[in-house]
């Protein structure tokens, strides 16, 4: 089976139609600016594209949960400790 990253892509692309997707969007939730997630959404209805703002949304709302993520690991840290 080829998993060739071209191939791959292609079969996002054919779920994505066969879905109805209309737009998507991912966006890297990283910590110490190391990507450990994606933050991803996509619309089924309306316009075929996000605006700026939807993309400036999209990127906050990835740092808040890369903060979040942040805090959790030194929670985590620290309860090791006491």
């Amino acid at each position: 089976r080829d998993r060739s990253p071209s191939r791959g892509l292609g079969d996002v692309y054919k779920r994505q139609i066969r879905n109805g997707i209309q737009a998507a969007i991912s966006v890297p939730v990283c910590i110490d600016d190391k990507p450990i997630g994606v933050l991803y959404a996509d619309s089924l209805v309306g316009r075929r594209y996000f605006t700026d703002t939807d993309i400036e949304f999209a990127k906050s709302l990835a740092n808040l949960l890369s903060l979040r993520l942040l805090f959790h690991a030194i929670e985590h840290k620290l309860s090791l400790i006491n």
